[in-house]
């Protein structure tokens, strides 16, 4: 919420101690623990962290299968995306923008859960958050070509700006996560706000700078008893 900011840069208005805390409240609220809470980049790119492999400097994207991990994405108008395989307890999460959009950032989220954890797409669920909204959001045409060739219906012209287009990168990520198997009825959207017309949520494109981020979060529950 735009009261608690979630992640600290030289760019952001908090200084790292308000950023921790303000990230130790929301894991007191929401029962984790902080001490394992992981929260992605926003290199706006694909790369993907495996939780307990050596960190990489750069990355959007964080799976696990480790009870009691907490994976986040932030956000500012950017998706965050959550993913939940229901058969092996693996989660992800992962910042995808207009760049991460437009080279799968979600599609490399989902290929490293296969690759690492043996997730099949019909057994995700995913949940995408407070995001900007198409209306909100244009790109060049040639910037926005990928997601264009996605589905033409993603992208349409903006009259303000004759050599944009509007984008509507959530539901270019939703396609993207149906065409690599994840059924429709998986995908959660209903959380998708349009950033810049909550003011509850913080919004680059409706801030400008310095801005605050926003986290979604996941992680694979202890487990009492059997597992």
């Amino acid at each position: 919420m735009a009261s608690m900011n979630m992640v600290y840069t030289l760019h952001k208005p908090d200084p790292v101690l308000v950023v921790d805390e303000n990230r130790r409240r929301l894991a007191l609220a929401s029962g984790f623990d902080p001490a394992s809470m992981y929260v992605t980049k926003a290199e706006h790119a694909k790369t993907i962290w495996v939780v307990g492999r050596e960190q990489p400097a750069r990355y959007d994207g964080i799976v696990t299968n480790q009870a009691g991990v907490t994976v986040c994405a932030a956000g500012a108008d950017c998706c965050m995306i959550l993913l939940a395989d229901t058969q092996t307890g693996a989660v992800g999460a992962v910042h995808s923008g207009s760049k991460g959009t437009v080279v799968g950032a979600v599609k490399a989220l989902l290929h490293t859960m296969t690759q690492e954890y043996g997730t099949q797409p019909a057994h995700v669920r995913a949940a995408i958050g407070p995001s900007i909204s198409g209306n909100n959001y244009d790109m060049t045409q040639e910037n926005a070509k990928a997601i264009t060739d996605l589905d033409p219906s993603l992208t349409w012209p903006s009259k303000e700006n004759p050599d944009k287009v509007h984008v509507d990168l959530v539901r270019a990520n939703v396609v993207m996560l149906q065409r690599e198997g994840v059924p429709l009825e998986n995908i959660d959207t209903s959380y998708a706000l349009c950033t810049v017309e909550n003011v509850q949520f913080f919004s680059h494109r409706r801030d400008g700078l310095p801005f605050g981020n926003q986290l979604g979060f996941i992680s694979r529950r202890p487990c009492i008893g059997e597992c």
